[in-house]
């Protein structure tokens, strides 16, 4: 914390979003617990890899509901 100032950085997709919160006004304790939400925008979403879904049927055409899916 510098100049009353938290900066919060967050990694995602090796990306580095930083957010400065001015709200805490240099009072924060040691060991205390502060909630802050992050709402990351981004532009464009670059998928990496295919999602399987194997919650379908055969014929594609019925979905079937007692095979749960992961991602």
């Amino acid at each position: 914390m510098t100049d009353n100032k938290l900066t919060i950085s967050v990694t995602v997709d090796g990306e580095v979003r930083t957010v400065t919160v001015t709200a805490f006004g240099g009072t924060l304790n040691a060991g205390g617990y502060y909630h802050v939400t992050l709402t990351i925008n981004d532009v464009q979403i670059v998928p990496s890899a295919n999602v399987t879904d194997n919650g379908y049927a055969a014929d594609n055409t019925t979905i079937q509901n007692n095979t749960p899916s992961v991602v």
